[in-house]
């Protein structure tokens, strides 16, 4: 009973942290309702059964644990592309006024 009740506060939390705009819808809101949804997967046993065969997994929990991994590699190389797309943008940002106040100078 727990589990669920869990799932439904990370869930609460994902909407109000979405609704005061502290995270990006585009960027990461796919991955982060992928992990929500792999916990509700993960408390189906049958389920995690059948994901464990399809990739011949004979530690059926080992399948949530794989599956998690990869949510979440795929979470933080979305958001290092992210970043690094910011990144160069500010650089590029800081080289035109670099260049404005040289002209201004002369």
């Amino acid at each position: 009973m727990i589990q669920p009740l869990i799932l439904i506060f990370i869930a609460c939390v994902i909407i109000i942290l979405m609704y005061y705009r502290l995270i990006q819808i585009d960027f990461t809101f796919p991955l982060l309702i992928a992990l929500i949804g792999l916990g509700f997967i993960g408390i189906n046993n049958e389920l995690v059964i059948k994901i464990a065969s399809f990739f011949k997994i004979y530690n059926e929990p080992l399948a949530i644990v794989f599956l998690t991994f990869f949510i979440c590699l795929c979470l933080i190389v979305v958001l290092l592309v992210a970043y690094t797309q910011i990144r160069l943008k500010q650089i590029q940002l800081v080289r035109k006024i670099a260049v404005i106040e040289l002209k201004n100078k002369k």
